[in-house]
């Protein structure tokens, strides 16, 4: 089984900017998006799509496997416009599968450990 851990620099986003809260002071991450860059649903949530893709090269010297870019669209594509490199991602391969938990004897009474029917000839009863 394969996991991707995925981590992106929110301030490269095209129109990303931080800026300081008059409110509360803590700094608020402002993302200014193109209507083609999101897609607001009927659920009232605003998605962002992302292209994860392969490196050709192999893993980068930290052991990067793929990097995140905004996805452009096929007009963008074919205009040769460059979308920025925002993030990168690792594959995890986890190789070992999943072993149950070892099934436990049932454990024996005095009666079976002394040694059960066997020893019963010498009972008088």
């Amino acid at each position: 089984m394969n996991k991707l851990n995925l981590s992106i620099d929110a301030l490269s986003l095209q129109g990303a900017q931080l800026i300081k809260s008059t409110k509360t002071g803590k700094d608020l991450l402002v993302i200014e998006l193109d209507s083609s860059r999101m897609q607001k649903h009927n659920n009232g949530k605003v998605y962002l799509n992302l292209d994860v893709i392969e490196r050709r090269e192999g893993a980068d010297k930290y052991g990067n496997t793929h990097f995140v870019t905004e996805t452009s669209s096929k007009e963008e594509r074919q205009r040769g416009v460059t979308v920025p490199i925002i993030g990168n991602a690792k594959t995890y391969t986890f190789s070992k599968p999943r072993q149950d938990a070892p099934k436990q004897e049932k454990p024996r009474d005095d009666w079976e450990a002394a040694g059960g029917a066997a020893n019963d000839q010498d009972i008088p009863f």
